[in-house]
């Protein structure tokens, strides 16, 4: 386990300015804010996201698709996973996002999360990209 100089989910700096490209939703197109970012930069970034999505939720679309939420652990590589709601089409189903320590971000659905360990602090999961059907975001 990390520890804490090294934990990848200790708060670090501020992410730059984030622009969604349809609020209130993580789409595709917001994955775009990582690319040339190194692997540290890209978890910072992608906190920056994802806080986005959650702030621009109007009291009617949280009526309509929930409050966005999300949670963080690791991989068994020390990658950075976002685990949480998707976008528009895959509201009911959390959407994952991996980031690597080589800087691919992967994106792929819950079901190719294959063991958790909540006790750890932080959480470590373990999946597998072909069962998400995962998606090769950014690299």
């Amino acid at each position: 386990m990390p520890n804490a100089s090294t934990n990848p989910l200790n708060q670090g700096p501020t992410p730059k300015p984030v622009t969604l490209s349809n609020p209130p939703f993580l789409t595709a197109a917001d994955y775009q804010q990582l690319i040339g970012l190194f692997f540290a930069d890209k978890v910072v970034q992608m906190r920056g996201i994802l806080t986005a999505v959650a702030a621009s939720r109007t009291p009617a679309d949280r009526a309509k698709y929930g409050d966005f939420l999300w949670v963080e652990g690791v991989g068994p590589g020390l990658e950075v996973l976002f685990i949480g709601q998707g976008g528009p089409a895959a509201m009911n189903y959390p959407t994952v996002t991996i980031i690597a320590r080589n800087g691919e971000v992967y994106r792929m659905k819950h079901g190719g999360i294959t063991n958790s360990d909540l006790t750890k602090i932080p959480k470590e999961y373990t999946y597998d990209l072909v069962l998400g059907n995962a998606q090769l975001m950014v690299s």
